[in-house]
């Protein structure tokens, strides 16, 4: 209606904004990589160390960036709730400090799956089949080519050019007796 003014009140509040940016710990293996993906990781945000006041969930787009939740500024935390596509779950809480009027981004790398394969690869004599060479000659320069394809393919619709390919060579390795 037509009343007048009493007063005025003016507060500061004491909050700021926190955002979770993911990236891959491995960008060589992951970038281009239809088997990765950092949409739908989901993240707590918490209050405590220990993580049992959550605050807000937090979840990533395709690019790893979540949007920004209010909090009250000072040390929250922040941890992995569901990893993302082809990645490692990040146990690990991060603390992120909040300032008044701020975003505080908590940048953190994924470690891709990949990164759990170990290959052993053996080259044998042929007419001994162990992997000790006969008389004076060598199992040692053996070259491998490595082709990765970005997808599930058997020998009938396997495409015809790799989407990476990498080449190893054999080293020799010793016994404890040299």
């Amino acid at each position: 209606g037509e009343g007048q003014d009493i007063g005025q009140f003016w507060a500061k509040l004491n909050v700021g904004n926190a955002k979770v940016k993911k990236t891959s710990s491995n960008p060589t293996v992951t970038d281009g990589n239809a088997s990765y993906s950092f949409e739908g990781a989901t993240f707590g945000v918490y209050s405590d160390k220990g993580c049992n006041s959550q605050l807000a969930t937090l979840t990533a787009d395709g690019n790893g960036d979540t949007k920004e939740v209010e909090v009250k500024a000072g040390t929250i935390y922040i941890k992995e709730l569901s990893a993302p596509k082809g990645y490692k779950l990040d146990s690990t809480v991060h603390a992120l400090n909040v300032e008044v009027g701020k975003t505080a981004t908590l940048t953190v790398a994924d470690t891709p799956k990949v990164t759990e394969t170990l290959i052993d690869l053996f080259k044998i004599d042929m007419e001994t089949g162990k992997s000790t060479p006969q008389g004076t000659a060598s199992l040692e320069g053996a070259e491998f080519t490595w082709s990765y394809y970005d997808g599930y393919y058997n020998a009938d619709n396997l495409p015809a050019k790799a989407t990476r390919t990498w080449t190893t060579k054999t080293v020799a390795e010793k016994d404890s007796d040299g």
